[in-house]
């Protein structure tokens, strides 16, 4: 299991994407996230 969120922290003002750029939540960051996930339960054996 993995979480992908913002760390607990003060964070900066600025426009909707480049906000979600900064911190790792465009759908780009959470798109490899998920393939990161998938081949790590892949290698280990997961179902």
């Amino acid at each position: 299991m993995d979480f992908i969120g913002i760390e607990d922290k003060f964070t900066e003002s600025g426009s909707y994407y480049d906000l979600l750029a900064k911190y790792g939540l465009s759908i780009e960051n959470i798109l490899l996230k998920a393939k990161e996930l998938i081949d790590k339960k892949l290698k280990y054996g997961g179902k």
